[in-house]
């Protein structure tokens, strides 16, 4: 099995996309229901939820990987 066709089966695993959704919810709820003088618990959570959202479009980019690759042939 390539990246490529890992990464697409994790994309169509239904399970995995509720657990990001879930961990990427839990921040921003941190961020919505934060004091105003809890900039450090925003920053953290910030920067958790951009990290989730950076490995999910690493995933992404893995899968599509394959296409990209097939359509580059085509244009040689």
């Amino acid at each position: 099995m390539t990246d490529s066709e890992w990464a697409n089966n994790l994309l169509q695993d239904q399970k995995f996309l509720d657990v990001f959704s879930v961990l990427k919810a839990i921040e921003m709820n941190t961020i919505a229901n934060s004091n105003s003088d809890d900039y450090d618990i925003r920053q953290t959570s910030y920067v958790k939820y951009q990290a989730l959202q950076a490995v999910l479009t690493h995933i992404e980019s893995m899968a599509s990987q394959r296409n990209i690759n097939e359509k580059r042939f085509k244009i040689l």
